[in-house]
């Protein structure tokens, strides 16, 4: 685990006292939370394989795409993954979600919404419209401009949706 850590720089950084003396418990805690965040996420990863269901082949798509958007967005890729799960939740297969996952980041990322409630939201606009997954860009847009030029939040426009 040392060697590992040392490896990556963070045995230095993190695991040295002010005497140069390297902390053991420290270094293990370190391992321990990276192993941590590295389960969960590879836990998301299955539900969204069992959300969607993805192919091996496919499985592997969706965890590079949650993985790159963990590095491009405000968001982890654990959340990303959870994204992904509630997608596939709203019945998007796993072809369907990796495009729709950009716009569902986006649209809570403008409003500050929570990605759930942004990829169901995305996802029933299609369902309700006949739309396509390729036409959730266009959705993402409108529903961030009228949040953005109105009263309403995430929420209000949600319910908005159910009537039509």
């Amino acid at each position: 685990l040392l060697q590992q850590l040392a490896l990556s720089g963070l045995a230095h950084r993190a695991t040295r006292s002010p005497a140069g003396e390297i902390d053991l418990a420290a270094a293990a805690g370190i391992g321990a939370a990276s192993a941590m965040m590295g389960s969960d996420f590879e836990h998301a990863m299955a539900k969204v394989g069992a959300m969607t269901g993805a192919t091996e082949e496919e499985l592997a798509q969706l965890t590079a795409k949650a993985s790159d958007m963990g590095k491009a967005t405000l968001f982890s890729a654990t959340e990303a993954a959870g994204g992904l799960e509630e997608l596939g939740k709203a019945g998007m297969s796993a072809q369907e979600s990796i495009p729709a996952l950009d716009s569902a980041l986006y649209l809570a990322g403008a409003t500050g919404a929570e990605i759930a409630s942004t990829a169901g939201l995305l996802a029933s606009a299609i369902k309700q419209f006949g739309l396509e997954a390729a036409d959730t860009t266009r959705i993402s847009d409108v529903y961030s401009k009228a949040i953005r030029t109105s009263l309403l939040d995430m929420d209000s426009l949600s319910e908005a949706m159910k009537s039509f």
